[in-house]
């Protein structure tokens, strides 16, 4: 009843082309507009946040990981490369890990963890370096809420 009633009051509004309509009229396009910005800005600010996050798991990948885990390969350490792979899947967002071992000019899979995708939003790889010497590579891979 309260709908029929609004919507005649609107008809009537109109239909009269006064300045309450056209002040009405600005400010449901204004606060549409507003609303439609500030709801943009904050899906910006989610999606960078996500990313940074990210991004300081990939560091602290880089930082703790890559040199612990080319000496795990190095001694063919199967169940501590397992462990460090666990570790790393336990870090922020991160959903697929993939180690391969060098073996000449071939790269050779030798574990991994997580759902393989065709495509990731965020992935690195890295060298797994021993005593100047790569020894395997390890792939990192994650894609974001939502997805990009």
């Amino acid at each position: 009843m309260k709908v029929k009633n609004t919507f005649s009051l609107i008809k009537t509004l109109k239909s009269k082309n006064s300045l309450s309509t056209r002040l009405l009229s600005y400010i449901l396009l204004c606060s549409t507009a507003l609303a439609l910005i500030i709801t943009c800005i904050q899906l910006v600010w989610d999606y960078k946040q996500d990313v940074g996050k990210i991004e300081a798991s990939i560091n602290q990948i880089e930082s703790s990981f890559l040199q612990p885990m080319a000496t795990s390969l190095w001694n063919l350490d199967e169940e501590q490369i397992q462990i460090q792979i666990e570790g790393i899947m336990n870090l922020s967002d991160m959903q697929y890990v993939l180690i391969h071992e060098v073996l000449g000019n071939s790269e050779v899979p030798l574990i991994e963890q997580g759902v393989f995708k065709e495509k990731f939003d965020i992935s690195k790889k890295f060298n797994l370096t021993y005593q100047g010497e790569i020894v395997g590579t390890l792939f990192v891979a994650t894609v974001l809420r939502g997805g990009l």
